[in-house]
């Protein structure tokens, strides 16, 4: 069987740059209002850590859940963020 993140990992400076192109804001507009002022948000297939990155920006505490190594230390390339802790894990195991 081939690893499914082999895709992410071949492609992960294109797939930043194509994630990141998009407003979280545009992404998630229908549910913005719905984000609290605190507290822990999960983020499973993190991926280029765009959405993560904008939670935290709003004051919460993400668990950032990526499987492909280089996806998740191209993420970590755009900054230290001391709110989001990264896991190597996938579904349907996690």
């Amino acid at each position: 069987m081939v690893d499914p993140t082999t895709f992410y990992t071949n492609n992960v400076e294109r797939l930043t740059a194509q994630y990141n192109a998009v407003p979280f804001e545009e992404v998630h507009k229908q549910w913005l209002d719905k984000i609290p002022e605190q507290g822990l948000a999960l983020d499973v297939g993190a991926g280029s850590g765009r959405d993560a990155r904008y939670l935290t920006a709003q004051g919460m505490r993400v668990v950032a859940v990526e499987p492909s190594l280089d996806m998740r230390e191209y993420a970590k390339k755009y900054g230290t963020w001391h709110s989001i802790y990264w896991l190597s894990d996938s579904l349907p195991g996690l």
